[in-house]
């Protein structure tokens, strides 16, 4: 209970700050503003944020490769997309815990999953 309690009293905080960060902002101006030329930029910044993920896939692929725990291109996708809105949009205490632990998919000895933690993925020689 105190965990959920902790968890929405952020979320408000956040909420609360954002709405006083935007509550001046005139969105009716900034619309009038874009035009085609923008619209290629913001087109080039994507593409570029994008191009950028993947290659964080291919690390990523490789690196779960090495430990015994291989990923398809599009689910190691899914991943980094689901961790860029985390660490871009959500405050970093939120998604901390659900992101920052993944299961192991390699067999045990004794046929059982574990929890590693990010920091323990180091690369091999």
């Amino acid at each position: 209970m105190r965990r959920i309690l902790l968890s929405t009293t952020k979320i408000l905080i956040s909420a609360t700050l954002l709405y006083f960060a935007l509550r001046k902002a005139n969105f009716s101006d900034l619309a009038s503003r874009l035009d085609v030329a923008s619209l290629g930029w913001i087109g080039l910044a994507i593409a570029a944020t994008l191009l950028q993920i993947f290659v964080g896939v291919l690390r990523w692929q490789a690196v779960s490769a090495e430990c015994g725990a291989p990923l398809a291109t599009m689910q190691a996708f899914r991943f980094n997309m689901i961790g860029t809105f985390f660490n871009q949009t959500l405050p970093s205490s939120i998604g901390a815990m659900p992101c920052g632990c993944g299961w192991s998919r390699a067999a045990e000895p004794d046929g059982e999953r574990r929890p590693i933690p990010s920091s323990s993925i180091a690369p091999s020689d």
